[in-house]
Order: structure tokens, then C-alpha cells, then sequence
């Protein structure tokens, strides 16, 4: 299986960064046993001619209405890079391993992914960094499986099947950061699963000096509040919280062994 790894050309020093981590995971036989391998994986560049291209896809007056806020390009761009890869992921017509390049692996990742790979879920989400967000979080009985109805953020990394690839290609007009778009169950019908202890982990470090965000979080308002659409989400919240029918049996998961 392919693990890929989102990096920007520009961004040299968080690839030799990440290497380093890559070649101690590659030191566990567990590496070898998997057949794993890694690819560092071109990001989308928003001041690139080809963002350009995926701007386009991009709806600022859909998103103002949703989040009461337009995105900045470098948020478009970070939409775009996973776009990529999942069509990618249909291409290759198997499961694939997304990261982004300012993460850490916790001990148990490998064991933690051979775990996935003998599941019938279709997405599964290393990590989440909302944690005032931990409460809508639940447990699939006593495994280390969790599903979300809401958003709880982050991308950090994501196991991947050309199933729910195909399905989050389905959408043609991007309204939503990518990370709220992926878990928006309602929409494309792939489950939120979750999984726990958390696999990998926030490389501060690296994260003072993102690519993505501004590090001030300036961005995060353009145009002004907009706090009354808001309450769309809310209602589409709560819209889905009643009406997708979520429970283990539907989920169909079966696994081996957990750790």
C-alpha cells in the first residue's frame, strides 16, 4: 500500500523533516511485512498557474452562506492537494495512506494501520484537533473505532479506499474547508470513522510554520461575520444527527484483532 505524503516543492526543510521519521518507521519489519511504501506527493501551490485551475471549483458565495467566511487560497490549494490524491486513489484503483508532512507517528502506527487494512471501512482518520470537539466523538462498541456526526477538523491523515474516493469526487462545487467537507456524512455518504489512540500527531514545530494557515489566523474572517448563516449549519447539524441511521451493524466493520 502507497502512503503519500502532501508537500510543498517550496517546502524543502519540512521533507528532509519528514524523511528522517519515515526512515525510522521503515526500520520496523512491520514496514516490510505490510508492503508498504512512500511517496512524497506535489502539492497544489496556490501562487502556481495550475491552482488556477482548481480555484475555479471554488464557491465564495456558497461558502459565506455555510460558514460565514471565504476561504483564502491557500485553503483552496490545500482542498485541491487532497482532491488530487483522491483521484489518484481511483486511478490506482486501491487503498492508500494520505499525509500531510508536519505530522509525528506515535508508536503504534503500523500496528494501528495493519489493524485498518483488515476492516471493511471505507475512510478512517488518524487524528482529529478539535478537542473541544471530543464530546461528539463515540465509540463502536469496545474497539478502537469512533464515529463523529460532527465535525471535529483536521487532515493530518487518513487511510483511504477508492470507494469513498469516488465518493468525495462526486462533489463539483468546493463550499467548505476540506476537513469539514470530508466529515459532512450528510452529503456524500461515507462514514466519519475515527480511530483511537490517535496514530499520528501534530509536529509543532513544523506547525509554527505552516503552509496552510497563517500563523496569526488572520484569515479566518474575510468580508466580516456573517454569524446569522451559521444557523444553516447548525440546522444541517442536527438534520443529520436525526436522520443517518449510524450504528455498528450498518457500519459492517470487522476486524481480526485490535491492539
Amino acid at each position: 500500500m502507497k502512503i503519500f505524503i502532501i508537500n510543498l516543492e517550496r517546502s524543502n526543510e519540512r521533507k528532509i523533516r519528514m524523511q528522517e521519521k519515515l526512515a525510522l518507521l521503515q526500520n520496523n519489519p512491520l514496514f516490510s511485512k505490510l508492503a508498504l511504501s512512500y511517496h512524497f506527493f506535489s502539492a497544489i501551490d496556490s501562487q502556481s498557474k495550475q491552482f488556477q485551475h482548481y480555484k475555479e471549483k471554488f464557491s465564495p458565495k456558497h461558502c459565506y452562506l455555510w460558514h460565514g467566511r471565504i476561504l483564502i487560497d491557500n485553503e483552496i490549494a490545500c482542498y485541491a492537494s487532497h482532491y488530487s490524491l483522491w483521484e489518484e486513489c481511483v486511478r490506482l484503483d486501491e487503498p492508500i495512506v494520505v499525509l500531510e508532512d508536519d505530522i509525528f507517528f506515535e508508536s503504534h502506527f503500523l500496528y494501528a494501520l495493519q489493524d485498518i487494512m483488515q476492516t471493511n471501512f471505507t475512510f478512517v482518520r488518524f487524528f482529529t484537533s478539535a478537542r473541544r470537539r471530543d464530546k461528539y466523538i463515540q465509540p463502536i462498541g469496545y474497539s478502537h473505532y469512533h464515529y463523529a456526526l460532527k465535525n471535529t477538523n483536521g487532515t493530518l491523515g487518513y487511510y483511504l479506499t477508492p470507494y469513498a474516493a469516488k465518493a468525495f469526487l462526486a462533489q463539483t462545487i468546493w463550499d467548505s474547508p476540506v476537513d469539514i467537507y470530508m466529515e459532512f456524512v450528510a452529503r456524500h455518504g461515507i462514514d466519519n470513522i475515527i480511530y483511537k489512540p490517535f496514530m499520528v500527531g501534530e509536529d509543532n514545530i513544523v506547525a509554527m510554520h505552516s503552509t496552510i494557515i497563517n500563523t496569526d489566523g488572520s484569515h479566518r474572517s474575510m468580508g466580516g461575520g456573517g454569524k446569522k448563516y451559521h444557523n444553516i449549519t447548525n440546522c444541517l447539524n442536527h438534520y443529520t444527527a436525526h436522520t443517518y441511521k449510524y450504528n455498528v451493524s450498518f457500519l459492517n466493520y470487522t476486524t481480526n484483532h485490535h491492539i
